[in-house]
């Protein structure tokens, strides 16, 4: 078991895809050994997620109607990355290497009201 590493540093990075934090502030400790960080204090990119949803209701006759949906989830279509390698064994370590959302989704529903 491995503990938290050692914080020799301040650990700001240049929050890039490639460095998203400074992987030379923090040194590996022995195992079961427990360094000086504490939890939860690298912080990974926003999140920033847009939907939109658009309705019509057109009447047919008495209660009848027929109801028109259009749905678009992250609207902008921007690309949400998902948190950094915090691993300091890994090599990929302050790395981002996947996505945390998903591309621009849109769907349509037609629906009886009656």
């Amino acid at each position: 078991m491995t503990g938290l590493p050692n914080r020799v540093g301040d650990g700001q990075g240049a929050q890039t895809v490639d460095s998203w934090f400074d992987k030379t502030a923090f040194q590996a400790v022995a195992s079961g050994v427990f360094g000086n960080s504490g939890r939860n204090i690298l912080l990974g990119p926003g999140l920033l997620n847009t939907d939109i949803a658009v309705q019509r209701r057109f009447t047919l006759s008495g209660q009848t109607a027929v109801e028109l949906r259009w749905e678009v989830f992250n609207l902008f279509n921007a690309d949400e990355f998902g948190l950094p390698e915090s691993n300091i064994s890994n090599a990929a370590v302050a790395t981002i290497t996947r996505l945390a959302g998903d591309p621009r989704v849109m769907q349509f529903a037609l629906r009886l009201v009656f």
